[in-house]
């Protein structure tokens, strides 16, 4: 990896039980200031502990490279537990992660009542114990009466202001915030900071950061307990935790196929269970037993989702012949009002024309020429047996007389997600102004989220990773019983791969020939296999394991399984004395 330096850095394994009986180097060009476009990261979320099922290796290598992570709670974790005992076992973890402790921030909002927040978004809601404005613990102040002059009242409205008011106060480069999970603190969470950068983007003008969402329990804390496999596997989805089985992920507007895969630092993927920081900084939120969900969160990879920021239907002039349109440029694609529903209406977050309006139109109007290439919208849920709520087509018109029509979409094509829909004109057009027509039908109450208009694709590709078998590798050994895995390297984005090449131990060669002749070149030892240019590029070792390093890792197995326990008790001992911070009856 690349040190904080700007070096050139390299991983070297020490001979030890979790490691193999020679020296290997895994090489990357990957940097998280690349990565994040600065050095700056902001990571939200509603939970002590959210930090580390959403981005924990993120937090670390970032740091680890000289980036300035910026850490904000929602709440205080204070729905079973007294706050004291929450502010403490953060303070634990951010001496793990080597996070300054001044730039975590707690906004002091209630634990637990992300349905309330989120079903009314005007009132008032009253902990348990009888709060009801924000607070901090500890000698900590709260966000609002640090930086704001004052607390704030417990109500949704107050969150979305307190998280604009915290990211144009640091204005991170990228910012990093928990989606739709399962939990209604999540929901809220994930809705919140939506419709802050919402607001934010449309006033601020340059603005842009990059902003990066992510699951805290199919993907990390309820997870696969893959820990103990031969290799180090990538993030994976726990299917039982997905809402609906039809969805791709609990968000209904993202899909598995589209998250982006970014490498974890060389700590994190220490394989002695207890020496690994993301298992240790669970361990440090004793009152949640976080560590039970350490070998499940420790992967080859972290899992992210990008919602572009580069928008310009977010600055133009949206109306409709009929229906609330305002949603439409507000940069939520998903609300929920009603949590204990298994869909939200298609009222709380889309434009749903008028059953009377036989032409039901968006206009999108430029207050300049603008140059387009895509435009992205995003349609109300719908499932199979209510076909007809789902729209059946979108007719395009452009100011200078294209026009384009969008079928819908077959069930069949439901797991490609028939809500997202994409047109990408042949080249880049200049336009004063954009229609949708919609076709539905007219008992149906169909509409549209959202609409996102591109001119071009800004992103550049930041790093490559080689994969073995779907997997993040970096440096890979060929147990017994266990065949060549199949090689390919993943991307960041869309890469120019005219001058990118595969090489071994120093060689360049086309992949296919590689596959070939790896199988007979680690018969005489390891084998170096590299990937890129001189700018962008990943290199790793595969070897030929023999019966010592099958033992090797058995062994390894053993010791960290007999180690979790003796760890595990140390964390429960913890646990029990953090019962004197529970509230009584929960």
């Amino acid at each position: 990896m690349e040190n904080a330096s700007g070096a050139r850095g390299q991983v070297v394994k020490n001979i030890s039980l979790n490691n193999e009986d020679l020296t290997i180097m895994s090489y990357s060009s990957f940097k998280y200031r690349d990565f994040f476009g600065g050095n700056t990261v902001m990571v939200i979320v509603p939970h002590q502990d959210d930090e580390i099922n959403v981005a924990g290796a993120t937090i670390y290598g970032a740091i680890e490279e000289g980036l300035d992570v910026i850490l904000v709670y929602v709440t205080n974790g204070d729905y079973q537990y007294k706050a004291d005992i929450r502010y403490k076992e953060v303070i634990k973890m951010a001496k793990i992660m080597h996070l300054p402790v001044e730039n975590i921030h707690f906004l002091g909002f209630p634990d637990g009542y992300g349905k309330e927040f989120l079903s009314n978004r005007e009132s008032i809601v009253t902990h348990h114990a009888g709060f009801s404005q924000t607070h901090g613990a500890c000698d900590i102040q709260d966000y609002a009466s640090k930086y704001m002059g004052r607390s704030l009242d417990y109500t949704y409205t107050n969150i979305v202001y307190a998280l604009e008011d915290i990211i144009l106060r640091f204005k991170p480069n990228t910012v990093i915030a928990v989606d739709h999970d399962t939990h209604a603190d999540h929901k809220l969470t994930s809705i919140a900071v939506e419709e802050a950068i919402g607001i934010i983007l449309k006033q601020q003008v340059t603005y842009k950061p990059k902003v990066l969402k992510s699951f805290a329990y199919d993907t990390n804390f309820e997870s696969i307990n893959d820990y103990y496999d031969n290799h180090l596997e990538s993030t994976v989805q726990n299917r039982q935790w997905i809402k609906d089985k039809r969805w791709s992920t609990n968000n209904p507007m993202l899909l598995w196929a589209d998250r982006i895969r970014i490498p974890v630092p060389q700590a994190c993927r220490n394989t002695v269970l207890i020496e690994n920081p993301i298992f240790k900084a669970l361990g440090s939120h004793m009152s949640q037993s976080s560590y039970k969900h350490g070998p499940k969160l420790i992967n080859g990879d972290q899992v992210f989702w990008e919602r572009r920021t580069d928008n310009v239907a977010l600055h133009a002039t949206i109306t409709a012949t009929s229906g609330d349109c305002s949603k439409l440029n507000d940069f939520l694609r998903y609300d929920v009002r009603d949590v204990t529903k298994n869909i939200a209406s298609s009222t709380e977050y889309a434009w749903i024309p008028d059953t009377k309006d036989n032409n039901p139109t968006i206009t999108i109007s430029f207050n300049k020429p603008t140059t387009i290439e895509r435009i992205d919208w995003f349609e109300n849920v719908w499932f199979e047996s209510d076909e007809l709520n789902g729209l059946q087509g979108v007719t395009i018109k452009t100011s200078n007389g294209l026009e384009v029509n969008v079928p819908q979409y077959s069930y069949p094509l439901f797991e490609d997600c028939p809500y997202m829909k994409t047109y990408v004109f042949e080249h880049p057009i200049v336009v004063e102004w954009i229609t949708m027509t919609v076709t539905k039908a007219k008992e149906g109450i169909a509409g549209i989220s959202e609409i996102e208009i591109y001119s071009f694709n800004e992103s550049k590709p930041t790093f490559c990773h080689i994969v073995a078998n779907q997997q993040f590798a970096y440096d890979w050994t060929i147990y017994r019983r266990e065949s060549l895995p199949s090689i390919y390297v993943y991307y960041d984005s869309m890469l120019d791969k005219i001058d990118m090449e595969f090489s071994i131990d120093g060689n360049s060669i086309k992949r296919d020939f590689m596959m070939d002749y790896i199988p007979v070149m680690i018969q005489h030892g390891p084998v170096n296999i590299r990937y890129g240019n001189d700018t962008i590029y990943h290199e790793m070792i595969i070897k030929k394991g023999n019966i010592i390093d099958s033992i090797r890792k058995e062994c390894l197995k053993i010791y960290n399984k007999f180690m979790y326990v003796l760890r595990k008790i140390k964390y429960r001992i913890g646990f029990n004395m953090a019962q004197k911070y529970r509230y009584k009856g929960f």
